[in-house]
C-alpha cells in the first residue's frame, strides 16, 4: 500500500459507469497508466517498469487488459507520433481511454473534435513538447493555440480538467524551466476564461520528494500518485457536480489553427527527449 489516501476500491466507486480521456505527452501517459494500475485492483505504486515506455515491445507490455488501438513511431520525428490506448472493464463498468498530443491543436487534436462529446470527463495538460519541439522561444503559438482549442471545445468545458504541474527539475533545462514558469499565470487565466478545471498541483508537488525521474522532467511512481490522487478528488466533486474550477487541494494523507504544422521547428532545448522515458 501507498501511504497516499488513494486506493482501487475508492477509485473503482467514483470512476463506476464513467468515460474518461487523457489527452497528452509522455507524462500524461504516466497518469493514465497510474489510474489504470488503481482500476485494476492494484493497492500499490506502479513499477518502474511498466511506467517506460518502450516502443519496440508493446505487444508483450500490454497492461492492465488495455488494448493499444494505434501506435505509430517515427524516430526522425517524434511530432508525427500516434498512440491510442484503452481499458474497459464491463465488470466495474469503466472506460478509460489515453490519446497522445504532441501539441495542445494540431491535426490530431482537430480529429478528436467529433469523439469528445461521449467523455465525461477530459483530462489534458500539454506544455512541454509545444515548446521543446517547436521554434516557441516566448511561448506566443503555445498561448494562441491554447485559446483556439478551448475555444472549439466550449461546449464540454465543464468535463475538462487541466492539471498546472511544476516545472522541470532539471538544470540542463533552465530556459524552458523559466519560460514554462512565466507562462502558468496565462494559462490559468486561459482556463478561467472557458471554464475548465484548473488544478493547480505546483504547491502540492513541490512540498513531496522522491516524485520526479533523475531526468528532472517525468514523475515516479510516487509522484504520479500524488497526481492521481487530486485528479480522482476533482472528477469525484466534477460527477456531484460540485464547482471545482480552482478548488484548493485537500492535503493528501499517511476553427482557426495557429501554425497547425506537425512538423517541428528548432528544439529550445535539445536535451528534453520527452518520448524516451515513458
Amino acid at each position: 500500500m501507498t501511504t497516499i489516501d488513494l486506493t482501487s476500491d475508492r477509485t473503482r466507486k467514483i470512476l463506476q459507469g464513467k468515460k474518461i480521456l487523457i489527452i497528452g505527452d509522455s507524462i500524461c501517459r504516466g497518469i493514465y497508466k497510474d489510474i489504470a494500475c488503481l482500476l485494476f485492483g492494484n493497492d500499490r505504486l506502479l513499477t518502474c517498469d511498466e511506467l517506460r515506455f518502450n516502443r519496440h515491445m508493446n505487444d508483450k507490455h500490454l497492461l492492465f487488459g488495455e488494448n493499444i488501438d494505434l501506435l505509430k513511431t517515427d524516430r526522425s520525428n517524434s511530432t508525427n507520433n500516434l498512440e491510442n490506448r484503452k481499458i474497459i472493464s464491463t465488470d466495474h463498468d469503466y472506460c478509460l481511454y489515453y490519446s497522445f498530443a504532441s501539441r495542445i491543436w494540431n491535426r490530431s487534436m482537430k480529429d478528436l473534435l467529433s469523439k469528445l462529446q461521449k467523455f465525461d470527463c477530459i483530462i489534458v495538460q500539454s506544455m512541454i513538447w509545444d515548446l521543446s519541439r517547436y521554434k516557441d522561444y516566448h511561448g506566443k503559438i503555445y498561448l494562441d493555440n491554447l485559446r483556439i482549442c478551448l475555444s472549439n471545445v466550449t461546449q464540454l468545458n465543464n468535463k475538462i480538467i487541466w492539471p498546472i504541474i511544476p516545472p522541470s527539475d532539471s538544470s540542463c533545462n533552465l530556459v524552458l524551466n523559466k519560460l514554462m514558469s512565466e507562462l502558468q499565470s496565462s494559462v490559468t487565466k486561459i482556463l478561467q476564461t472557458y471554464g475548465c478545471v484548473s488544478l493547480d498541483l505546483n504547491d502540492e508537488l513541490k512540498s513531496h520528494s522522491n516524485i520526479r525521474h533523475p531526468d528532472g522532467i517525468h514523475f515516479t511512481p510516487t509522484g504520479h500518485r500524488h497526481i492521481s490522487y487530486h485528479l480522482i478528488n476533482a472528477m469525484s466533486n466534477l460527477f456531484m457536480q460540485r464547482d471545482v474550477r480552482n478548488l484548493p487541494l485537500e492535503l493528501s494523507t499517511n476553427i482557426d489553427v495557429v501554425n497547425v504544422t506537425d512538423s517541428p521547428q528548432v528544439d529550445t532545448r535539445q536535451s528534453v527527449q520527452t518520448n524516451q522515458v515513458q
